[in-house]
């Protein structure tokens, strides 16, 4: 029996509701491996290093997005590690054998960001109940004078950047198999983020790293916007890592509301900033 008829008849015989358990068996795997790679160990551990003999440094670093970009870097290595380590060790017909297709794999890729997701929510929240968001700009102006913050969900955006990160950098790994692939997208992300950096205006919140701006005060509404905003690119960008994908029921709909939910955010993020 040829390969591709072994492909065909293994997946002829697995049903949707096995698929479904399978991918999320896979997705239990590959999640301890991407906390425990080395790579997403080394943000944690410089941000440790760094603020180990003084609180405010840790704290600056924190509240500064120094240290969770650190993470986020290392995220996107160690996702893109994760998601094309079949293509570096040259096992990918051996696993076109087996019922589960590339497709099913990357939306186990996709789901291990749960776990650095849920790591960082934990270290956003730790950091909330200590700097206490709820008095106000105040809280942080003895941090660094330019930070502005005005509540609790200021705190969420540091961990969606980081699950932003990490779907990013299974979208690298799915769609482009040169290693100098990886070098490139770090220096475009670091570039990127420094000349939005530099934009004026409300249009600034384009940027998903963006915070509120040091020159005018704006609402706190933006920010509850731009974390709508940053879902649908985390929505818009899984859709890409799954483009090659077969038709699948439901995409159109996924599709639809990732598109919906990128553009009403994005738009009204800019308009409270201008308001």
């Amino acid at each position: 029996m040829s390969m591709a008829i072994a492909v065909e008849a293994s997946l002829a015989t697995v049903d949707p509701g096995s698929r479904v358990r399978s991918v999320l068996g896979l997705t239990s795997v590959e999640g301890r491996r991407l906390i425990t790679h080395p790579a997403i160990l080394v943000g944690p551990g410089l941000v440790l290093l760094f603020g180990a003999r003084n609180v405010s440094a840790f704290r600056f670093l924190l509240l500064s997005g120094l240290g969770f970009f650190a993470i986020g870097i290392g995220t996107f290595v160690a996702a893109n590690l994760c998601a094309s380590r079949s293509r570096r060790d040259r096992t990918e017909e051996l696993l076109a054998s087996l019922p589960l297709r590339a497709a099913d794999r990357t939306v186990a890729h996709l789901l291990s960001m749960a776990l650095p997701l849920a790591a960082a929510v934990v270290l956003a929240a730790v950091l909330a109940m200590v700097t206490r968001p709820w008095l106000g700009a105040s809280a942080r102006l003895d941090i660094e004078p330019r930070m502005i913050m005005h509540g609790l969900l200021d705190f969420a955006q540091a961990p969606l950047l980081i699950g932003f990160l990490g779907v990013a950098g299974v979208v690298l790994a799915r769609w482009f198999s040169l290693a100098i692939g990886l070098p490139v997208a770090i220096g475009a992300i670091v570039a990127i983020n420094s000349l939005a950096g530099l934009t004026r205006g409300s249009l600034h919140w384009l940027n998903p790293s963006s915070a509120y701006s040091s020159t005018a005060l704006e609402p706190a509404s933006a920010m509850a916007w731009h974390l709508a905003y940053l879902v649908g690119l985390i929505l818009l960008l899984g859709l890409v890592a799954l483009a090659r994908r077969p038709r699948a029921p439901g995409r159109q709909i996924y599709g639809a509301v990732a598109v919906a939910l990128t553009a009403v955010g994005g738009v009204l993020q800019v308009v409270a900033a201008s308001s």
